[in-house]
């Protein structure tokens, strides 16, 4: 009997010790592990990255800053699903409504069954109806105020990192100073189709001038800044696309906005660019004016506004002539003007486009991003005769 006793003890200290961690070296007890110093970095998670985005966004030019911005802040996740709502390879409506859900979208279940009803309409067609009716029905709790005009996926992007960031003790600091650029949209969220060049500098405006085919508008270009309370828009004057002028006004208007400030001339790629010429010959010359065209790099969906960077002006006025001098005569058919540059690429001298009634703003573009590769700064503009 004592014999099994004590076997029972010993059965039992035995296995209590198999569960004790072994004894650190010379102390008979388990080690303690260091603590860490007391300026280590937190775990990486979304809010490094986003630091670092955030910080890096100031170095940038106003577009490319958009997209560090939604490349680096992703306080929701892949901003995939989301940004690529309505493309060819896009989410499934399954996938769309678990990404917003996550993101916490939807302000009630009305706004989401409004949502992914147009989802359905608009999957593979352009336009950005859902997130129109998204910021019409849960407004500021979208940034959808003062109206929806700028709601579209990088927009909702853009707000939930502004609130996200804002939140956060080491993020919100790096907001502060932080601008974006805004689409040239009307309060239906509509704008101009700008033509597209392949020079382009991503700067607009601010002050812009729109031609259409009917009437010339002046006014600001809207920016936002990002905080707590999402995207704050800031629409100097009247909301785009401004005050409808007379050519005479022109200048009085553009002081009235800013007296120093260039000018962005707006036009929608298929009006006839002879529209653009009353605009240029009333101040060009006496302002850098640049025509707009859509800007490289902005975030898929969003078109934002840049200009080519080559002066419009209505004549050369030099009481020297210039040693070379070239007339381009512009069409529907830019290639043959484009051709006749390239072969005079080096003494292409003082460069004048006689605007053909055929040619649109687009076919401008065209001809003026090709001379902007021969680095010409500057070109009159007159009507072919």
């Amino acid at each position: 009997m004592r014999k099994a006793l004590a076997l029972l003890c010993m059965l039992v200290a035995c296995g209590g010790k198999k569960d004790e961690p072994p004894a650190g070296p010379g102390t008979g007890s388990a080690p303690k592990a260091p603590a860490p110093p007391a300026d280590a970095a937190p775990p990486a998670d979304w809010t490094a990255a986003c630091a670092e985005a955030l910080r890096a966004a100031g170095e940038l030019t106003p577009v490319r800053r958009i997209q560090r911005i939604l490349d680096g802040c992703q306080p929701c996740g892949d901003w995939t699903p989301i940004l690529a709502w309505n493309s060819e390879k896009g989410p499934t409506r399954a996938q769309l409504e678990t990404a917003m859900v996550g993101c916490k979208a939807f302000c009630d279940t009305a706004a989401k069954r409004q949502f992914l009803t147009k989802f359905d309409e608009m999957h593979g067609k352009p336009g950005r109806l859902p997130w129109k009716v998204l910021g019409e029905a849960c407004k500021g709790e979208v940034s959808g105020l003062p109206d929806a005009r700028y709601v579209s996926a990088p927009y909702f992007a853009l707000d939930r990192i502004a609130r996200a960031a804002g939140a956060d003790a080491r993020l919100a600091p790096l907001l502060a100073g932080i601008t974006v650029p805004l689409p040239a949209v009307s309060v239906t969220g509509n704008g101009f189709d700008l033509p597209k060049s392949p020079t382009t500098n991503p700067h607009a405006g601010p002050v812009h001038v729109s031609v259409s085919a009917t009437q010339i508008q002046v006014g600001v270009l809207a920016h936002a800044t990002l905080g707590k309370d999402g995207v704050v828009v800031h629409a100097p004057g009247e909301s785009y696309p401004g005050r409808v002028v007379k050519p005479i006004e022109l200048p009085a208007a553009i002081d009235a906005l800013a007296p120093a400030a260039p000018i962005a001339l707006i036009g929608p790629s298929g009006v006839k660019a002879v529209r653009l010429l009353e605009t240029v010959a009333t101040l060009g010359g006496k302002r850098q004016l640049r025509l707009a065209v859509a800007a490289s790099g902005a975030p898929v969906g969003w078109v934002l506004a840049g200009t080519i960077p080559i002066d419009l002006i209505p004549a050369f006025r030099r009481e020297v002539p210039s040693a070379h001098t070239t007339q381009l005569v512009l069409t529907d058919k830019p290639d043959a003007a484009i051709a006749e540059a390239k072969k005079k690429s080096g003494t292409l001298g003082d460069v004048t486009i006689a605007i053909a009634p055929a040619a649109s703003v687009t076919d401008l573009a065209k001809l003026l991003g090709a001379l902007g590769y021969f680095d010409v700064q500057t070109v009159a503009l007159t009507a072919a005769k």
